[in-house]
């Protein structure tokens, strides 16, 4: 008589009364007679529930580690991310306050210089005006109206300035018709543009209506179209546009005027350069206009640009959208 190879290898779960398991590994074994017939079977069963319980915990053991292992990953990936985030901002931030640091040297450079011009002229006329022609004194008076004029746009626009920079300027989006605010401008503007002999032409179809606020959109076409009259030579023209594009509307604010270099049209719509140039009358700005169109466009979800040749005049351009 003869013994087999196992034919079978096999775990049995079996439960006792109280619910208990009890693991157990069953192999049985033929056996063959001298005429290579089976002749019965040899059974061995093996209680096994220890080694199954401590292969279960080993299983638990490390599926918690892969686990802990993955969050780890993750969580240091985050870190990684938040890190590089934190420079990220960290570095901006310091470059923002450099820049900020650099305006406000500028601006205030420019409020001595209007108020040293006020206090000279004033002095002047209070110790001497008994001893001056009406033409002496109406020819000072008229320098303090202009350095009086000029600090009050400074002020005016730094405040706005100082408002978008810390979110107090309310934003008030609505449906408007362009064309209106144009003209009321135009009107607004109409002596200044008598004065040095200027033309307008426009380009604007009826009841053209867009989407924003109505108050930040009047100050970007104020400042531009100020802009292009301090700009333009005597007798030329000035073009304002405003035309459909795609879901946007562009405006353009078109001059016969100086014109800008490659190099300051690079310099534009920065704080930390703030760049003022005389007008063809030595008009004086205050640097701050172009910053603040640049705010407000971008408040309004549009883009503002320059198209400029030095002599050949300068065309500013921005986009505000249509309404939906």
């Amino acid at each position: 008589i003869e013994t087999g190879v196992p034919v079978t290898d096999k775990e049995l779960c079996l439960r006792n009364d109280e619910g208990d398991q009890f693991w157990f590994l069953s192999v049985k074994v033929p056996i063959y007679d001298d005429s290579g017939k089976v002749a019965g079977i040899m059974g061995l069963t093996k209680d096994i529930t220890e080694q199954k319980f401590k292969e279960s915990e080993l299983t638990k053991h490390i599926e918690e580690l892969q686990i802990n292992r993955d969050q780890t990953e993750e969580t240091a990936g985050e870190l990684a991310y938040l890190n590089a985030k934190l420079e990220e901002s960290e570095s901006k931030f310091r470059d923002l306050n450099a820049k900020k640091d650099r305006f406000f040297s500028i601006i205030a450079h420019d409020l001595k210089s209007p108020f040293v011009s006020l206090l000279g002229f004033s002095d002047f006329l209070l110790h001497d005006i008994d001893e001056m022609e009406k033409d002496e004194i109406r020819e000072f008076v008229e320098s303090i109206n202009k350095s009086a004029g000029q600090l009050f746009k400074l002020l005016e626009n730094l405040l706005q300035w100082a408002r978008i920079q810390t979110d107090r300027i309310e934003f008030t989006p609505v449906t408007f018709k362009i064309n209106e605010l144009v003209d009321n401008l135009i009107d607004l503007y109409h002596m200044n543009l008598s004065q040095k002999n200027i033309t307008l032409v426009t380009e604007i179809e009826p009841d053209m209506e867009v989407f924003g606020d109505k108050n930040m959109i009047e100050t970007v076409i104020r400042n531009l179209f100020s802009n292009s009259i301090k700009f333009t030579y005597p007798g030329k023209s000035i073009h304002i546009s405003v035309i459909k594009q795609d879901k946007f509307i562009k405006v353009s604010v078109k001059d016969e005027g100086v014109g800008i270099s490659p190099e300051n049209i690079k310099k534009l719509f920065k704080i930390e350069e703030h760049l003022t140039t005389e007008g063809t009358n030595s008009e004086r700005g205050t640097g701050l206009g172009l910053i603040l169109c640049k705010d407000f466009v971008i408040k309004n979800g549009g883009e503002i640009w320059v198209e400029s040749e030095v002599g050949q005049g300068s065309s500013f351009n921005f986009t505000i959208p249509l309404p939906e």
